[in-house]
């Protein structure tokens, strides 16, 4: 019987623990600005961004070219799964220290500014927000510079914070949200045409009319 009670303790002990929150773990910030909390880690579909087929592409990064080349494995995996974004503005205090901080934790990241009018609305439309900074790794969304949440969710992502970024490695340069439209090229007027210097006939008595 003592054993069996044992057992029962054991048993009850163990469903109390399964009871316990722990999906507390892992904390998701969803699109919408919500915050959840799972057991699960975040998986590549879920923190992957909309459209980003691959490393290569979005702000920031010429097309073609894969703006991880040149990192250590370890840091270059986890940007190629979950890509750090950093939405900043000029004359932003907040952006400048989010900046800093990511390159003092050796984060690779792309930035984009918003520096007009296209870029606000640009930003509406990605992050659902006009505040900056703005920091996505890969679909998660964090407004506002704050450093523990900011370490938590690239932590979670896989990021070897503190390692140092390769000092050959240089990150692509910030860029607006929207590329500045390029003016048609001006059409060349032509040449005026001087008048016509007419002939000269020498004495008009020499020609009967």
């Amino acid at each position: 019987m003592l054993w069996l009670g044992s057992a029962v303790l054991l048993a009850v002990a163990m469903n109390i623990a399964v009871g316990l929150p722990a999906w507390a773990q892992h904390r998701v910030v969803e699109p919408d600005g919500r915050i959840t909390y799972t057991d699960r880690p975040l998986s590549y579909e879920q923190v992957r961004p909309g459209g980003e087929r691959t490393a290569g592409e979005g702000f920031g990064t010429p097309p073609g070219r894969d703006w991880t080349a040149g990192l250590p494995y370890d840091q270059r995996q986890a940007a190629q799964r979950w890509p750090v974004r950093l939405y900043t503005s000029p004359a932003c205090p907040a952006c400048d220290q989010g900046r800093d901080w990511l390159r003092r934790l050796g984060v690779p990241v792309r930035e984009g500014q918003v520096l007009r009018e296209e870029d606000v609305a640009e930003l509406l439309r990605e992050t659902g927000s006009r505040d900056l900074p703005v920091l996505m790794v890969g679909r998660q969304r964090l407004l506002g510079f704050a450093s523990s949440e900011w370490e938590e969710l690239l932590r979670l992502a896989g990021y070897p914070l503190g390692q140092p970024l390769p000092a050959t490695w240089q990150a692509p340069a910030p860029q607006p949200l929207v590329p500045a439209k390029t003016p048609p090229p001006a059409t060349a007027r032509p040449a005026p045409v001087a008048p016509a210097t007419p002939p000269d006939l020498g004495d008009p008595k020499r020609f009967r009319f």
